[in-house]
């Protein structure tokens, strides 16, 4: 009995302790540890060792044989298949380890969602809870438990911006981006079955970062192969002139799991600081001109000046109808403006202020030249919207003239409202 149960020990060691990129059913592993270690005690003459290196070697064979995946053709639409999956689900949970993140050596993320654009992501390292955000029906949070701090956003009215997980979501949008502007990104979709026959398909995209000379990342994910629905997920990247090395991978992935209703509320932990943003109110609602090119339909809400005459604008832009291969949703819109005497106004040198939580929704700050603006005159503006960079989108520049500005003010700032709890 002592060497059954070192032998059933030394076994459950060296299974769990394998590295593997695929589930691996416990009920079979169990029922073939059983039976290696029920199996009657060998001769005292024969070497220990010995016998658990062969049975070792057969269950090796086993997994190889019953768990490597094998190509199975190709998978076309599984990509949409999986991004369709998340509106059946009535909750989706995920944790996941990133093994290499800027200076981070190690982190775990956890991400529960839900139909409807609501998602909460918790970020923790070496146990202790670092940061998390919250996107509920109308706000979106981001948190900071070590400094006690909270900023929130509140979503303007017509927000569209519904992809479901935050990776896969928007991914087809990117890689079709990507694809249009360098042609280095390339999705490709295949059914790969094991010898148990049970099947997946498989996603993977590879992109450069910035540039091919800055490296490269590959995304894969793993889907059902009859629901779509995210089976696991893993991240590579790759220096350059390095070789690929796996950074980030998924350790739990569990549909429809039963979300308490209070996950979707942020309720600022006694003695936070909450800085609430407001900016949307009475704006969005408001359209004071708009347009399209081939690829973006373009609305202009709002435009403010503030008392140095600089302005902030509030726009919003959707992809036209069949752009959706051909753009990205969060390239930002750069603007420039001159006004009826002749004051020029240009974007800050980033001009890439999306609202947080809406990135088809944009506030841009245009400073305006050396010029002074006189008190009290009544102005109108040439504004000229374009996606930035340029280069990419050429000849899909919009210009609204004729547009009205508004007083100067003594602040214009999205900052409306900072509570101590």
């Amino acid at each position: 009995m002592i060497w059954q149960r070192t032998r059933r020990g030394q076994l459950e060691q060296l299974i769990r302790s394998a590295k593997t990129d695929f589930a691996v059913d416990e009920g079979c592993l169990e029922r073939v540890v059983r039976a290696i270690a029920t199996a009657p005690a060998p001769p005292p003459a024969r070497s220990r060792r010995r016998v658990i290196a062969a049975a070792a070697v057969a269950l090796a064979a086993l997994v190889a044989l019953g768990f490597v995946p094998f190509p199975a053709g190709s998978a076309s639409g599984a990509l949409g298949r999986a991004i369709a999956a998340f509106e059946t689900t009535s909750g989706f949970y995920m944790r996941a380890r990133e093994v290499r993140h800027r200076d981070i050596k190690d982190r775990m993320t956890e991400v529960w969602e839900a139909p409807g654009g609501l998602l909460r992501i918790a970020y923790w390292e070496e146990g202790r809870l670092q940061s998390w955000q919250l996107r509920g029906a109308d706000f979106q949070a981001y948190c900071n438990p070590a400094g006690q701090f909270a900023s929130v956003y509140d979503l303007p009215p017509a927000h569209s911006y519904r992809s479901p997980y935050q990776s896969l979501g928007p991914i087809r949008d990117m890689v079709a981006s990507r694809k249009a502007q360098t042609g280095t990104t390339a999705v490709r979709e295949w059914r790969q079955r094991s010898l148990w026959g049970s099947e997946s398909d498989v996603i993977e995209a590879t992109e450069p970062l910035e540039g091919p000379d800055q490296g490269w990342r590959r995304m894969r994910w793993e889907v059902d192969a009859a629901t779509g629905r995210l089976i696991s997920e893993k991240h590579w990247w790759m220096p350059h002139g390095g070789a690929w090395e796996l950074v980030a991978y998924t350790e739990e992935v569990t549909w429809d799991v039963d979300i308490p209703s209070d996950t979707w509320a942020f309720v600022p932990p006694e003695g936070w600081k909450v800085r609430y943003y407001r900016w949307w109110t009475g704006r969005v609602e408001n359209t004071l001109a708009n347009g399209h090119t081939r690829d973006w339909q373009v609305t202009v809400h709002a435009v403010d000046a503030d008392r140095n005459g600089d302005l902030v604008i509030t726009t919003s832009r959707t992809p036209t109808a069949g752009a959706q291969d051909r753009t990205w949703p969060d390239i930002p819109m750069e603007i420039e403006a001159v006004d009826n005497l002749g004051v020029t106004y240009r974007s800050i040198p980033d001009p890439s202020i999306n609202y947080e939580g809406a990135p088809d929704y944009q506030v841009t700050a245009l400073r305006r030249s050396g010029s002074a603006i006189p008190p009290g005159q009544a102005r109108t503006l040439s504004l000229t919207v374009r996606p930035y960079p340029d280069e990419a989108y050429a000849g899909q520049a919009l210009t609204f003239a004729g547009l009205s500005i508004p007083p100067l003010q003594d602040q214009v700032d999205a900052q409306t409202q900072l509570v101590q709890y």
